[in-house]
């Protein structure tokens, strides 16, 4: 029997099986080498798809799209923004009409518009720094002066340091 795949160990880099994690730019260069031939007839369409879709839109839009996949007669397309997705979307029946009328095109009957946030930032959640009073302040570092315990001693010492500024 054969082992799993947990029990061959980690896959190696690059593995000609297809056993481990291949990188996108090694399968499209087997394509174009003639390792799968179903590869590069798709990304063609895709292109021509592309090409066809951008001379559609309007001007301020076509920054702001891509061209995602095409299965079972639905075309993907990803905007970068949920403003970007609604004119999409709204465009999209004129789309399907043009891409109708291309001789030898797919018959597309639909296309999904998602949204595909690229480089985003999230926006880190920030802390408010909440001073506490001179007393208490006070009476952390007494305590942290009388704790045995190292760690314990270095938090109370870290806590009295948000009292109030001394005046």
């Amino acid at each position: 029997m054969a082992p799993f795949a947990h029990e061959r160990g980690a896959p190696k880099r690059g593995d000609p099986l297809g056993i481990g994690p291949v990188a996108i730019r090694e399968i499209v260069k087997a394509a174009a080498r003639g390792g799968d031939a179903a590869v590069l007839p798709e990304l063609q369409l895709l292109r021509r798809l592309d090409a066809v879709i951008q001379a559609a839109m309007p001007e301020e839009l076509r920054a702001h799209w891509r061209i995602g996949r095409l299965t079972a007669g639905t075309l993907t397309l990803f905007a970068d923004s949920p403003v970007w997705a609604a004119r999409l979307r709204y465009l999209a029946p004129v789309l399907i009409e043009r891409l109708a009328g291309r001789p030898g095109g797919p018959a597309i009957q639909a296309i999904r518009v998602r949204v595909l946030v690229t480089g985003a930032v999230v926006p880190s959640v920030k802390r408010a720094e909440t001073a506490i009073s001179r007393p208490v302040s006070d009476y952390l570092r007494q305590a942290a002066d009388s704790c045995g315990d190292a760690r314990l001693r270095t938090v109370l010492l870290n806590l009295s340091r948000h009292g109030s500024p001394p005046g």
